[in-house]
């Protein structure tokens, strides 16, 4: 489902971040990237933890933000994504890098939302703005 949106996509590689949540991190989040990658060989992943648990945002997640086209993001409610996790999960060196991250990614447009069983969360395909 959500694979067909990013497909739709004019570039040749597409750069899909996915915000770990510590709802919603580690392996799960491990195999949501390798699917993608496997769907399409030119989406390029990246986990803002790396997968890791407990989630520890990556300082080359938050300095690629302005690089992703894709986001994805997870949220306890229907009303939008919850990027808590990024500021919750960094270092204190990296909080503005994390900010700026943040602030970024409110400017991406939801595309796609999904009710993802038996957790009962929320997940969200954004897309940047041109």
């Amino acid at each position: 489902m959500f694979n067909e949106e990013i497909e739709k996509s004019s570039v040749s590689l597409r750069n899909v971040g996915i915000i770990e949540e510590r709802y919603m991190n580690g392996d799960r989040c491990v195999r949501l990237g390798y699917f993608l990658k496997v769907l399409d060989r030119h989406n390029l992943v990246s986990l803002s933890a790396g997968g890791i648990y407990p989630s520890m945002t990556k300082d080359e997640f938050l300095r690629s933000a302005q690089d992703l086209q894709f986001l994805i993001a997870f949220s306890q409610s229907a009303a939008g994504p919850d990027l808590a996790g990024l500021m919750d999960f960094s270092e204190g060196g990296q909080r503005d890098k994390a900010a700026k991250a943040v602030a970024l990614f409110r400017g991406f447009k939801i595309v796609r939302s999904a009710l993802l069983f038996p957790e009962g969360l929320r997940v969200f395909l954004l897309k940047r703005e041109q």
